[in-house]
């Protein structure tokens, strides 16, 4: 349906296009931090070692170090992030005893005196090995 006219939505369609843009950037970092985050890192930490005329063993050496303790830190981040984070865990709000120490009147007790149960009872023996 098309607005009235003398109305218009130009600015809020290019607000909500840019909204729904902003939400796809934020969603592919989400993916795509865990992959590209250690790379683009090691990339920076050898680009710095050769910018710092050093030797191309240790170049190596601090992009892989620096690789893995990316890596390292992203994996246990999030561990220690679902260990302490309380989403989705048992609430524990106390412990209930519905038991009652008065005996219940013979009429309460009547699920006993059903023949089902009475043929279950007569018939039930121990197992005799």
């Amino acid at each position: 349906m098309l607005p009235p006219r003398g109305c218009s939505m130009g600015w809020f369609k290019n607000l909500l296009d840019w909204i729904g843009r902003w939400q796809l950037l934020q969603a592919g970092w989400l993916f795509a931090k865990p992959f590209l985050l250690p790379l683009m890192l090691a990339a920076a930490a050898g680009g710095a070692g050769w910018l710092g005329h050093l030797p191309v063993m240790w170049i190596i050496m601090a992009a892989a170090l620096t690789f893995m303790g990316v890596v390292v830190g992203i994996f246990f981040g999030g561990a220690y992030r679902e260990r302490t984070s309380p989403v989705n865990k048992i609430l524990y709000t106390g412990t209930q005893v519905n038991y009652d120490l008065t005996p219940l009147p013979r009429s309460a007790r009547s699920f006993l005196a059903h023949p089902l149960w009475r043929c279950i009872n007569s018939r039930w023996q121990p197992l005799s090995h």
